[in-house]
């Protein structure tokens, strides 16, 4: 909300979401005596960006997820986990979630700053998955949208963590999740800590790879994040020839990013009833591969593409009825 920068996040092919910034933490400064020593300390000043907030000592560069799946040139099981586009970051005002432990004899609570952040796998450099040769083994079959969330207290132990990374175990599957019964609606409490079972986020199949079939649908955009609703696309391919391929694009909106509501994975219509929780799930279907999303403003999305045989621009709304940020103005008064 500053303005100021105190993180940098991306991601590599392999599956890990990675950031660079400050590594200090509460239990830093020997003065600290208080409860939340395993919460960390953000700076915006760059020569602070190492493990300790010390000028000069070794860069902090910290991973915070990794894709359980197999990765890029494993020979071993289907390549899912190859992520080639941004991440996306969000700020979250107020987190869910509550934290709980226990200092000095007694019951801490506190719900953590947090950030949240969305990525999806596939690899865009390869959207008919024709290079590396793929084998019947290593082909990928599943692509996903995950989110997950970097709070200010992973380091603290007992969250079933191994050293503060993210793994899939620790991400709830909210595929089919489509708000119609209260099993298929996350609970309100669903990010509070439960120990070693705590939840840092969740993930959304894409279709899977039909059989038979050389083709997978996967993301090759970044997602974006508008007034807590969430927009994301992915490409399915249908055949390749000398030309070059034929597919298309499938772009969602999920209400709430934090209580995600998802029609399916890729198998519904689109959706007609604008009215919570229903219009989480598909927005538009492009022929071929669409244009990125883009910010319209802090309560719209845009992207344009082949629809029939029309070229059309698109916009999508967000959050109208959220509160945003407003624009701030300081002056000095002498």
């Amino acid at each position: 909300n500053s303005g100021l920068v105190q993180r940098a996040y991306f991601t590599d092919y392999k599956g890990g979401l990675w950031t660079l910034g400050s590594g200090r933490k509460n239990s830093n400064d020997t003065t600290y005596t208080g409860p939340y020593g395993d919460f960390r300390r953000d700076s915006s000043t760059l020569n602070q960006w190492t493990v300790d907030g010390v000028s000069g000592t070794a860069l902090n560069v910290r991973q915070i997820y990794q894709d359980s799946g197999k990765t890029w040139r494993d020979t071993t099981g289907a390549n899912d986990s190859v992520y080639s586009t941004r991440p996306a970051p969000f700020l979250i005002g107020n987190y869910p979630g509550l934290a709980s432990w226990t200092f000095g004899g007694s019951a801490v609570t506190a719900h953590p700053a947090t950030v949240g952040i969305a990525l999806e796998s596939g690899d865009r450099d390869n959207p008919l998955d024709k290079k590396p040769p793929y084998t019947a083994t290593t082909l990928p079959s599943q692509q996903r949208l995950t989110v997950v969330f970097d709070r200010q207290d992973s380091a603290r132990s007992g969250l079933g963590l191994t050293s503060g990374v993210i793994k899939t175990a620790n991400l709830s599957d909210f595929t089919g999740f489509d708000g119609s019964t209260a099993a298929k609606t996350p609970a309100t409490n669903w990010l509070d800590d439960n120990g070693t079972s705590t939840k840092f986020g969740y993930y959304l199949n894409f279709p899977t790879r039909g059989t038979g079939s050389d083709f997978v649908s996967k993301g090759i955009y970044e997602p974006i994040v508008l007034s807590k609703e969430l927009f994301y696309s992915y490409f399915s391919p249908e055949a390749s020839n000398c030309f070059g391929g034929t597919g298309t694009t499938s772009t969602y909106r999920i209400m709430d990013v934090l209580f995600p509501t998802w029609r399916g994975n890729g198998n519904d219509a689109s959706i007609t009833d604008f009215s919570p929780p229903a219009r989480s799930g598909r927005v538009a279907t492009w022929l071929g591969v669409s244009s990125p999303l883009g910010v319209m403003s802090t309560a719209a999305a845009l992207q344009s593409g082949v629809i029939n045989t029309n070229i059309e621009i698109k916009v999508f709304e967000g959050g109208l009825h959220e509160k945003f940020p407003k624009v701030r103005t300081w002056r000095t008064v002498r």
